[in-house]
């Protein structure tokens, strides 16, 4: 968490890139072009911020029933990350292409809708598995007379192949074994890896002779094993049945509902309105390439301008179409662009 608190922000507002090419590279450009170029800014891809703010809710997500204060770290994060990107993107970064709301509604339908389920299932896990130290009580109380006394512990390994046995460390632990002790042996808590596989973590998994979990602990357990349930069924009625049901259902119901009203303004009259006109994006240009003839529309629908050339040379179409000849086949493969805007009397 501190590490996305700080790096992010920092690479953000220093946009080290973008710094060299517009104050290093831009003013010893040799000619206006390559200048032009060290001054577009960083690219920018709004996948990137949602997959970064997708990792950090579910890293909170996973040790929230474990570390509650992740909460608050996250929350102090994505506030971070807001004002740092939006500083970048409204300072730095060169404009986007526009995806409308797709990116965040498949976010809110399918990334958010599986943290909240994780959420819970981590939530079951961690609290079956309490208190993570595969130690269990026996039922005997007393203690052999040759336990008794003062020891020295030393962690010991054997090599996977069956080798000697050999000591972790140097260092002796000193255990002191009084009569009355109870007896402990060693009990796999860990639900992740019980054999065979449990989902979800009902206390009843637990081995009869191994039994670690306090009356209310198994209560806990058994709720959030419910909540598991019922969350999964949710999240996959809410996927599976809403969304595909919904588009398996298109393809023999009609169900396009329009999300517009019919207003008394015409497009002609919109001057802030561009029209889609096929063009492509190249790195290597300074402004994107035409794909079609646009001797037919009104160049304000392009959506943008070039002062010092003219659209012809942006525009491939005008490389292979020749007026002179009919037969031009390469003129086949550009996009045919008509405009009717209506007359005054309309």
């Amino acid at each position: 968490y501190y590490a996305e608190m700080t790096l992010v922000p920092v690479l953000n507002y220093l946009d080290i890139v973008g710094t060299v090419k517009r104050h290093l590279l831009g003013p010893r450009a040799r000619n206006q072009v390559d200048m032009d170029f060290y001054f577009k800014g960083s690219a920018f891809y709004l996948a990137d911020l949602y997959t970064g703010m997708s990792k950090v809710v579910f890293l909170c997500f996973w040790y929230a029933s474990i570390i509650p204060a992740v909460y608050f770290l996250t929350a102090a994060t994505l506030m971070v990350h807001y004002i740092s990107y939006k500083f970048a993107i409204l300072r730095s970064y060169r404009a986007g292409p526009k995806l409308g709301a797709e990116l965040a509604i498949f976010g809110r339908v399918y990334i958010f809708p599986l943290a909240v389920f994780f959420l819970f299932m981590q939530a079951d896990y961690n609290w079956s598995s309490f208190p993570f130290d595969n130690v269990c009580e026996t039922n005997s109380t007393k203690v052999t007379d040759s336990y008794i006394g003062s020891h020295n512990l030393q962690y010991e390994y054997r090599d996977k192949d069956g080798g000697e046995t050999n000591f972790l460390d140097n260092i002796k632990y000193p255990v002191e074994i009084s009569e009355g002790d109870s007896y402990f042996k060693f009990c796999n808590q860990d639900m992740y890896n019980h054999s065979p596989k449990v989902f979800p973590a009902f206390p009843f998994f637990q081995d009869d002779e191994s039994k670690w979990m306090s009356d209310d602990q198994a209560v806990f357990s058994w709720v959030f094993s419910i909540l598991v349930i019922v969350v999964l069924t949710l999240v996959v009625n809410s996927i599976l049945v809403r969304r595909l049901g919904a588009s398996i259902l298109s393809y023999f119901k009609a169900s396009y509902k329009p999300q517009a009203i019919t207003i008394n303004q015409r497009f002609s009259e919109q001057s802030e309105i561009s029209a889609y006109v096929p063009m492509k994006c190249d790195p290597s240009f300074l402004f994107p390439l035409l794909l079609c003839d646009i001797s037919d529309i009104d160049t304000e629908l392009i959506g943008w301008e070039d002062a010092r050339n003219k659209y012809d040379s942006h525009n491939l179409s005008t490389d292979v179409i020749d007026e002179m000849k009919e037969d031009n086949e390469d003129a086949k493969c550009y996009c045919i662009l008509k405009h009717f805007p209506p007359k005054k009397n309309d």
